[in-house]
């Protein structure tokens, strides 16, 4: 007999959230414990499968930011320059400067 993914989601759910034991389960719902096993591992993989789809998606878009960000503003240069009066001594404050030419 061949179930519906609802069905075995809510098999597993059963053992797995509401703590009832597999053969309680198993009897209930007329499959084997074995049979619970199997679905309860294949959720387990699939969850994996999504996660990883998730972060593979999410490094994507992070490298198509960051390429993005670099076309928009170009590359940055860092300059010294004294700052008059606002440090005793003049000292040296980095100032950061875009050049998109």
């Amino acid at each position: 007999m061949r179930y519906s993914a609802e069905f075995k989601a809510c098999a597993v759910a059963r053992i797995l959230e509401e703590e009832e034991k597999p053969t309680v389960v198993s009897r209930d719902l007329g499959v084997s414990v074995g049979q619970l096993k199997t679905w309860r591992l294949e959720q387990q993989v699939a969850g994996s499968a999504e996660a990883l789809a998730r972060q593979k998606a999410e490094d994507t878009e992070l490298r198509r930011m960051v390429k993005e960000n670099r076309n928009c503003y170009g590359p940055l240069r860092v300059f010294h320059k004294p700052i008059q009066g606002v440090f005793k001594n003049n000292s040296l404050q980095s100032v950061v400067c875009n050049f998109t030419d």
